[in-house]
């Protein structure tokens, strides 16, 4: 069972009024960092990197959990993204099958209001839902 490109997909807890956007349009805003943490020799230290790739290696560390064979590539085709004007969040679903089986990995990210007036600027952000 893959993506459910047209409709999108019910996520729990999120609003069924939401959007499907292009993944070009949020893996190209590079410079929207989110902050992780790398483990050190003594203590974890925080870096940042942009949302995507955050998207990315969340779902990657989730699906080897779940015993995927390394390395775990995703393929554009394996990731949708939803956005939430009212809850004011951007979702990043991603799908692989691991043994046999159907799993399903999402992000969810909330934006602050400084970062949804820069994407209304930048012509990327709507409050309107469109499905």
């Amino acid at each position: 069972m893959a993506l459910n490109r047209d409709c999108g997909e019910r996520i729990e807890g999120m609003s069924d009024k939401f959007r499907i956007a292009p993944l070009a349009k949020w893996r190209d805003l590079t410079g929207i960092q989110v902050p992780y943490q790398i483990p050190g020799k003594f203590r974890p230290r925080t870096a940042t990197r942009p949302m995507y790739e955050d998207a990315v290696e969340t779902a990657r560390e989730a699906f080897a959990g779940a015993g995927a064979l390394m390395p775990v590539v995703i393929n554009e085709s394996d990731v949708l993204v939803q956005e939430y004007p009212d809850e004011k969040a951007v979702v990043f679903v991603f799908y692989r099958k691991v043994a046999g089986e159907d799993k399903f990995v999402t992000r969810r990210y909330d934006l602050d209001e400084k970062l949804i007036g820069f994407l209304k600027t930048a012509g990327r952000w709507e409050d309107a839902t469109v499905n």
